[in-house]
């Protein structure tokens, strides 16, 4: 599924003035390709070593998950603190059950590259709310060439995915809306259903409020200098419904004008 520049800059118009916390990033508006994501749009990066000390852990590369002509962000490919946990963060502010949309929407795309030196790094992808772990998705070595994929959550609990393959690109997504007094949910890959139901424990006034990118830099044996790419993470009210509610704003907006 590619996205196209000007839907997201759209969707940006219009959840950028009402939503300061709403995450919605394809790395298109950073300068500098090869330069360190750390303070760049709101995300942070911990615990990183690069190996190159003008380059961070986590880089801006003309390598895209659908598209190599466009930017994302890279993960790895360097050294982190052996045993330890590195992570790329953004903070986020959006209600599990959205008041003004029928849903509340996170998906983002990613793929890997191989490593060079024998040894990888695990990954995880982990989005939480207020009330506990929204989502875990952990990649793990598996055979060679290939990771396998799990995830897990504090409501849904969790199982396995299945493996995916050096280059080969990939999107999550989790829907959460309301269902009776309950929050209820649809995670898919690919658009592959993958679990749905009830978020057990979860209130509707609950809100996601974090996405993190962790890696480990001590992985069967040694450090991992493999790389994981994101891109186009998205963590807001489903846009189609706002812009229905925005269309709808402005023609009541300009009926008012010409009478």
């Amino acid at each position: 599924m590619n996205h196209s520049i000007l839907s997201l800059t759209a969707t940006l118009a219009l959840v950028g003035g009402s939503h300061a916390a709403v995450l919605v990033d394809n790395f298109e508006s950073y300068t500098g390709v090869g330069t360190d994501m750390q303070g760049k749009g709101g995300w942070t990066v911990s615990n990183g070593i690069p190996l190159d000390p003008l380059e961070g852990p986590v880089v801006i590369l003309d390598s895209y998950t659908w598209d190599a002509s466009l930017q994302s962000a890279t993960v790895g490919g360097v050294e982190s603190t052996a045993g330890g946990l590195s992570a790329l963060s953004h903070t986020i502010s959006v209600p599990l059950v959205s008041l003004t949309t029928p849903l509340t929407s996170f998906s983002f795309e990613t793929s890997y590259t191989e490593s060079t030196s024998g040894f990888r790094n695990d990954f995880q992808f982990v989005v939480t709310a207020s009330s506990g772990n929204l989502l875990t998705i952990n990649l793990t070595p598996g055979a060679p060439g290939e990771y396998d994929v799990s995830y897990s959550s504090g409501f849904f609990g969790g199982g396995a995915m299945g493996t995916l393959l050096a280059g080969d690109t990939t999107q999550f997504q989790l829907n959460t809306f309301a269902s009776g007094l309950n929050v209820g949910y649809s995670f898919t890959n690919v658009a592959n259903p993958v679990a749905s139901g009830i978020l057990t424990g979860a209130l509707p006034t609950d809100v996601i409020n974090n996405f993190s990118v962790n890696w480990y830099g001590f992985s069967n044996g040694g450090f991992g200098n493999n790389s994981i790419t994101i891109d186009n993470v998205s963590v807001i009210p489903e846009p189609s419904s706002a812009l229905l509610v925005l269309l709808g704003t402005s023609c009541a907006f300009a009926r008012r004008r010409r009478n």
